[in-house]
């Protein structure tokens, strides 16, 4: 947070000096910026997931930290995995069992929210030689189908 406080009070000049220095030139030349705005990044669920017939589900139940861009997938597998839990039992059986199944969705995103917090740690860290562990990790992910393959099952399906 220090770093951010730092980051705000730069002037123009030096904010998009610093900016270049940390984007390089992959994505151009930064020679504009508006009015300096930051927000922290967290995590955070709701307790309750079900109430007077209401159940929140996807970025209503929960905020992730958008690192892995994880928000919009576990919406999905929440109506996915709530259109089942209807189809599969019937709507006043369903009903019924809602809390049953709102602790088994809750038991699997728990592992989601873990990986993704951690990835956001890892991201985040300025360790000495983390930089390089970042890139050889995301190059080993991009390059081992087996690996991409599963990673994706993990943070798409939950799988």
């Amino acid at each position: 947070m220090e770093k951010i406080r730092e980051l705000e009070k730069l002037h123009t000049v030096d904010f998009l000096n610093c900016l270049q220095e940390v984007f390089g030139d992959r994505v151009g030349k930064f020679i504009e910026v508006g009015k300096k705005t930051s927000f922290p990044l967290m995590q955070s669920k709701l307790e309750e997931l079900n109430t007077n017939f209401i159940i929140a589900i996807g970025n209503a139940a929960q905020i992730m930290h958008p690192v892995a861009g994880q928000g919009l997938n576990m919406g999905v597998q929440d109506a996915y995995h709530l259109f089942r839990h209807i189809n599969d039992q019937g709507f006043d059986a369903a009903i019924n069992n809602l809390d049953t199944h709102i602790a088994q969705r809750q038991k699997e995103k728990k592992k989601l929210f873990a990986i993704t917090g951690q990835l956001a740690s890892v991201f985040n860290d300025n360790i000495i030689g983390i930089n390089r562990f970042r890139g050889l990790a995301l190059l080993a992910l991009s390059t081992l189908g087996f690996m991409k393959r599963k990673f994706i099952k993990k943070m798409s399906y939950g799988k």
